[in-house]
C-alpha cells in the first residue's frame, strides 16, 4: 500500500517547483515540460483541478524525487494575533465594532 495521499495537480506541480523544477515549456493545453539541473525532463500532463492518485504520485516520485513532504512548506509565515500599529493608528486607537 502506498503512504501517497491523492492530490490535486496543482498542488503536484507547485510541489515540484518548489524543490526546483521549473517549466521549460508549455506544449500544450495540459502539457508541461518539466526540467531540473542534472535530471532528464518531465513531461507533466495533467489538467489543474484533475485528482491524481496514489499509483501516479509515486510514479512521479519515482522520476522527480518528490516526497509527501513537499506537499507542505518547511517554514510557513506566522499569523498575526493582533492588529498592526498602523491600523490602530488610523482609528486612533479604538476597536471597530462590527454591526
Amino acid at each position: 500500500m502506498s503512504h501517497w495521499p491523492s492530490s490535486k495537480a496543482r498542488k503536484v506541480l507547485a510541489a515540484l517547483l518548489r524543490i526546483g523544477w521549473a517549466i521549460q515549456r508549455e506544449a500544450g493545453g495540459s502539457q508541461k515540460v518539466l526540467e531540473r539541473a542534472g535530471w532528464s525532463d518531465v513531461v507533466f500532463a495533467f489538467h489543474e483541478a484533475e485528482e491524481i492518485g496514489p499509483r501516479m504520485l509515486k510514479r512521479i516520485a519515482k522520476r522527480t524525487e518528490l516526497t509527501p513532504d513537499d506537499f507542505y512548506p518547511a517554514a510557513l509565515p506566522p499569523c498575526a494575533t493582533s492588529a498592526p500599529s498602523s491600523w490602530a493608528n488610523q482609528t486612533n486607537g479604538k476597536l471597530l465594532e462590527r454591526r
